[in-house]
């Protein structure tokens, strides 16, 4: 009887060891786009930073070594871009990362063209993307943000 009690004990243990060690649901971090700022142009091709601001509504801290993402401006691609740099976002923090994306000459084309028409000074965003967790393996949180620039 004492050993069957001693393997209920430590059955007992082992099973509350193995669900603390259990990983967690990822609520899927918010996302700003802060700013996008020019950093090279060639006639086929224009390379911009872009700050996104990632705010983490998990109560742990989450640790990312990628992210990919695709920005529309007025409903149509504009730039997309990709880092295989590490950052963390602290518990219920936030962290403001920058990222170099890439826009076409056809993608600028279409947003001026779209731009003469409008009226207003300011536009509307969709950002839509990937962050990939530290030891995640295929492991990833996707993310989305629907906004607005400027002036309506």
């Amino acid at each position: 009887m004492k050993i069957l009690s001693t393997l209920a004990v430590a059955a007992s243990l082992a099973f509350t060891f193995a669900c603390a060690g259990a990983p967690h649901t990822v609520e899927p971090p918010d996302v700003n786009l802060v700013s996008v700022a020019p950093e090279g142009l060639t006639p086929f091709e224009q390379r911009m930073r872009a700050d996104l601001r990632f705010s983490n509504p998990n109560d742990f801290a989450l640790d990312f070594d990628g992210i990919r993402f695709d920005l529309e401006v007025n409903g149509r691609p504009f730039a997309r871009g990709q880092s295989g740099e590490a950052f963390s976002l602290p518990r219920l923090g936030e962290e403001i990362v920058s990222v170099t994306a890439t826009s076409t000459l056809g993608d600028l084309v279409q947003q001026l063209a779209a731009l003469g028409g409008r009226k207003g000074s300011g536009f509307d965003y969709r950002i839509t993307g990937r962050l990939y967790l530290v030891g995640g393996g295929q492991r990833s949180v996707p993310f989305e943000r629907v906004g607005h620039l400027g002036q309506p």
